[in-house]
C-alpha cells in the first residue's frame, strides 16, 4: 500500500505488479486538490491533543483521590466507571445531542473534545490509579503532615517517587520541612530485613527540587528543622529503666524525659522485631513520634530518652547483666493478652503450652524466664529491690503478671528466687490508654504515629524510687480497677464489636468501619445499650468516655488495621466480651449486640477457613479453633465451649440457644 502511493495510475493496475518504478507525489497533489486534507489532519491534531490534556486533568486528581484518600465505596466506584465502556453510544446519542444544540456546540472541535474525553475517561482514571497505587501511601501521608498541597503531592512527592522507584534504598521524599522516620513501633517479620531509618530533607532547586537523605542519630540531630527536639542532650541520659519488648503500647513509658536518671533500655527477646532493633540500634536510640488528632493536627517530636537497645535474643546474657546493673529501678514490659500464658480460670501458667514447656526446662521463650534469670542475677549479686510493670490493655495486669511469675517460678524449683522475689519485687498494675497503630511493612521508612489522646493511671506501688510522672500527666492511684473497667469494657470491647463485622464487610481500616452509618450505630448501641449499664458501680463519666472514644476510633489519620483488631480472638473475646454478657445474663438482662459479636467472630473464622476472609487471620491459639473446626459441626463446638465462655454453669444452655439463634440469623445477612 506504501509503494501504490508512490506509483502513476497505469503502474498501480500493471500485471504482475511492479516492484521497480519511477516514484511520482501526482497523487498526493491530486487528493490534495479535490479536499483539504491538511485541514482535517489538523482537527484530529487539536481534537486528539485536547481530549487527552482535558482526560488528564480530571484522571489526574480522580485516580489520586481513589489511591490515597481511601472510602469502602470507591473500589466499586472506578468499576462503575470502567461499565459504562459497555454502554451502547446510542444509548447516550439523544441527550448529548439536544444538550451540544442547546449550548451552541454543534459541528465545532469543542463537542467532539467533550465527547472523546467522556469516552476516554474510564480508562484514564483506571491507568492514572494503577499508577499511583505503586506509590506507599505513607510517603503521601508524610507530605501532608508537612502542608504539602495536591499539586505539589502528584508533582515532587509522587512523580519523584516513581523516578525514584528503580533505586536500592527505600527513600521518604518530603517537600518543605524535614522529616523523621521511624525507629520504634511494630515492624513485622515480614518487612525489609535491611531498611535504613532516615531523616530526609529537601531543597529547593531551580523549578524542581533536590533530594538528599541522612541517618538519623545523634550526630545529626543539632542540624535537624521543622521537628520538635529534645531539651537535653541525649548523651547525658542514663538508663533508670529496662523495657522488655517494645511494641506499640509502650510509648507511655517514655513520659518522663526531663529526668537524666531515668534512661530506657529496650531489650529486645523475640526474634520478629530484631529490624526493629536494627533500625534503633543504627540511629542511636533516637525516633520520631507523630500524634495524630481526628481533624489532622499533628505533632512531630524526636524522642531521646532511649539509651541503648539490646539484642537479647541472641545474647541473653546482656540482659541479665542489665538486671544487676544498680541504676536499673524499674523494669517494664510489654505483654499484651496472649503473653501471660495464664490457664481460663487464672489459677496458673499454662504448663503444657510448648513456650512455658520449654523455659521450665531452661529455655528463653517467653518474658517470664528472661524475669527469671535476670533477677537471679540481681539477687545473687546482692542488687537492690526493683519494680516490675507492664504496658499493656489487661486488667489487673500487674497482678496477673506476679501471679504468672510467681507459678512459673515454682514450676521451675526455683524457691530461694521465689522468696526474693515477694520480698524485694513490686508489681503495679496500670491502665494505659494509647493507642499506637501498627506500622505498615510496605515502607522500610515509617514514621510512629499515635492518636493525640493519652491517659495513663499508675497504681503507686513502687520499690526502691520512680520518676516524677504526676509531672507528665499520670494519674498515680492506689486502686485502678475502675479505670481498668471502663476501658477494656469500652475501648477493646468496642474494638471487638466492630472489627469483626468490618472484617466481613472488606473494610481495611477501622475508621473505615466507624465511616459506615450502620456499624457505627451498632457500635455505639452496644457501648451505651449494653456495656455502660455494667459499669453502674463505676465512679467515672462514663458516657463522655465513650463519646471521646468514638471521636478517636473515627480518626483516620492514625488509621489502625482491621487485621490487627480482629486477630487473637481467643485471648481478647473471653476478657473483653463476654464479661459484659455473663453480667447481663446474671442480671437478666437482654443482650442482643454481644451474642451478635460472638456469632461476628465465627464467621469470620470461617471465611478465613475458607479463603475468602481478605486477609489471614492470626491467632495465637489456633489449636483451640481448629478443634472446633475438626468437629462435625464447627459452631456447635464453638458455642459450647463453655471453658473458654467462663459463664455461669447454670446460664449454660441459655447461652448456646442464644448464640445459635443469632448466629443463624446473621447467616442470611453475611
Amino acid at each position: 500500500m506504501g509503494l501504490t502511493a508512490f506509483k502513476t495510475e497505469l503502474d498501480a493496475i500493471s500485471v504482475p505488479p511492479l516492484l521497480f518504478f519511477s516514484p511520482t507525489l501526482e497523487n498526493f497533489e491530486i487528493v490534495q486538490e479535490r479536499s483539504n486534507y491538511l485541514h482535517y489532519a489538523m482537527n484530529s491534531i487539536v481534537i486528539s491533543a485536547g481530549a487527552t490534556l482535558l482526560a488528564l486533568l480530571i484522571a489526574v486528581p480522580a485516580a489520586f483521590t481513589f489511591a490515597f484518600d481511601k472510602k469502602p465505596y470507591y473500589k466499586d466506584l472506578i468499576l462503575w466507571m470502567l461499565s459504562t465502556k459497555m454502554l451502547p453510544a446510542v444509548g447516550v446519542l439523544v441527550p448529548i445531542y439536544i444538550i451540544f444544540k442547546e449550548a451552541g456546540l454543534l459541528d465545532t472541535r469543542v463537542a467532539l473534545i467533550i465527547i472523546y474525553t467522556l469516552i476516554n475517561l474510564p480508562i484514564a482514571v483506571w491507568m492514572m490509579f494503577s499508577y499511583f497505587k505503586e506509590v506507599p501511601f505513607q510517603i503521601v501521608e508524610a507530605a501532608r503532615i508537612d502542608g504539602v498541597g495536591l499539586f505539589d503531592e502528584i508533582r515532587y512527592i509522587v512523580c519523584r517517587w516513581r523516578e525514584a522507584s528503580g533505586s536500592d534504598d527505600c527513600r521518604l521524599f518530603q517537600s518543605g520541612r524535614a522529616v523523621l522516620v521511624k525507629t520504634v513501633g511494630g515492624i513485622s517479620s515480614g518487612s525489609c530485613t535491611d531498611c535504613r531509618t532516615r531523616l530526609v530533607q529537601s531543597e529547593t532547586v531551580g523549578a524542581g527540587i533536590n533530594f538528599r537523605s541522612v541517618r538519623l542519630s545523634r550526630g545529626t540531630l543539632a542540624g535537624i528543622r521543622g521537628v520538635e527536639k529534645p531539651d537535653y542532650n541525649p548523651a547525658d541520659i542514663t538508663p533508670g529503666i529496662l523495657h522488655i519488648s517494645p511494641g506499640g503500647l509502650s510509648a507511655p513509658a517514655d513520659a518522663d524525659r526531663r529526668r537524666k536518671d531515668w534512661g530506657i533500655i529496650n531489650v529486645f527477646i523475640r526474634p520478629e522485631v530484631l529490624p526493629l532493633y536494627r533500625a534503633m540500634k543504627s540511629q542511636d536510640g533516637l525516633y520520631t513520634l507523630v500524634t495524630a488528632g481526628s481533624q489532622n493536627q499533628r505533632r512531630q517530636e524526636i524522642i531521646g530518652s532511649v539509651v541503648m537497645a539490646v539484642d537479647a535474643h541472641h545474647a541473653p546474657q546482656e540482659s541479665d547483666r542489665l538486671f544487676c546493673d544498680p541504676r536499673i529501678r524499674i523494669v517494664t514490659a510489654t505483654v499484651t493478652e496472649g503473653g501471660y500464658y495464664l490457664t481460663a480460670d487464672g489459677s496458673d501458667i499454662d504448663v503444657k503450652h510448648l513456650d512455658i514447656a520449654g523455659d521450665i526446662k531452661g529455655g528463653r521463650n517467653t518474658l517470664y524466664a528472661y524475669l527469671r534469670y535476670g533477677l537471679k542475677a540481681r539477687m545473687d549479686s546482692g542488687g537492690e529491690p526493683l519494680t516490675a510493670a507492664t504496658c499493656d490493655n489487661m486488667r489487673h495486669n500487674g497482678a496477673m503478671l506476679k501471679k504468672g511469675f510467681m507459678a512459673f517460678l515454682k514450676h521451675c524449683g526455683e524457691d530461694a528466687l521465689s522468696a526474693w522475689t515477694a520480698e524485694n519485687v513490686a508489681f503495679p498494675s496500670a491502665m494505659v490508654d494509647r493507642i499506637t497503630p501498627k506500622s505498615d511493612p510496605a515502607l522500610c521508612d515509617e514514621i510512629e504515629r499515635t492518636y493525640d489522646y493519652i491517659q495513663w493511671v499508675m497504681e503507686d506501688n513502687f520499690i526502691n524510687g520512680r520518676p516524677p510522672l504526676e509531672k507528665v500527666g499520670v494519674q498515680m492511684v492506689s486502686d485502678v480497677s475502675d479505670y481498668e473497667e471502663t476501658k477494656i469494657r469500652i475501648i477493646n470491647g468496642g474494638h471487638c464489636a466492630l472489627a469483626y463485622f468490618a472484617a466481613l464487610k472488606g473494610y481495611r481500616f477501622f475508621h473505615e468501619g466507624m465511616d459506615d452509618k450502620a456499624l457505627r450505630a451498632f457500635i455505639e448501641d452496644y457501648t451505651f445499650s449494653e456495656v455502660i449499664p455494667t459499669l453502674d458501680k463505676v465512679k467515672l463519666d462514663v458516657k463522655a468516655y465513650a463519646e471521646l472514644v468514638f471521636d478517636r476510633f473515627s480518626n483516620r489519620y492514625a488509621p489502625d488495621k482491621i487485621q490487627r483488631l480482629a486477630a487473637e480472638g481467643v485471648s481478647r473475646i473471653p476478657k473483653f466480651v463476654i464479661p459484659v454478657i455473663s453480667d447481663r445474663m446474671k442480671r437478666s438482662q437482654a443482650t442482643v449486640r454481644g451474642f451478635e459479636i460472638l456469632a461476628s467472630w465465627f464467621m469470620v473464622l470461617k471465611k478465613d477457613r475458607a479463603g475468602m476472609l481478605g486477609y489471614k487471620y492470626a491467632d495465637q491459639e489456633n489449636a483451640r479453633i481448629d478443634g472446633w473446626f475438626s468437629a462435625l459441626n464447627p459452631f456447635e463446638a464453638f458455642a459450647a465451649d463453655y471453658e473458654m465462655w467462663d459463664i455461669d454453669p447454670a446460664l449454660h444452655s441459655t447461652f448456646t440457644q442464644q448464640l445459635t439463634d443469632t448466629y443463624n440469623r446473621l447467616c442470611i445477612a453475611y
